[in-house]
């Protein structure tokens, strides 16, 4: 009686911890895609690069009358994506475009 159970609970088990291992060889953010984006790359552009949206862990939006060539409004964001590895790259955003951008142990 209990085999029949324990032959549909070990599947159960072992199913994520599968699709966990596929997830930490197949990195979202290579060394490659890091080396084609560019800055002044839109986020929507990164992001189709990378195949997934960013973190985003800051956003302001600041206006400073009389500051030649500054916006009215500028919006300044940073994104990040991580690996189940550690490896990660984070963007800086100025208006949605990126002017610079950093990366950690990506491969």
């Amino acid at each position: 009686m209990l085999k029949p159970l324990r032959n549909k609970v070990v599947p159960l088990i072992i199913l994520p911890l599968i699709i966990s291992a596929c997830t930490l060889n197949n990195p979202s953010v290579t060394k490659a895609k890091y080396d084609q984006i560019k800055t002044g790359m839109t986020l929507s552009e990164i992001e189709k690069i990378i195949g997934k949206p960013g973190e985003s862990s800051a956003e302001i939006s600041f206006t400073i009358p009389g500051v030649p060539n500054l916006p009215s409004g500028n919006k300044q964001a940073i994104y990040q994506w991580k690996n189940p590895d550690g490896s990660a790259m984070t963007g800086v955003f100025v208006d949605d475009k990126l002017v610079f951008k950093a990366q950690v142990n990506l491969k």
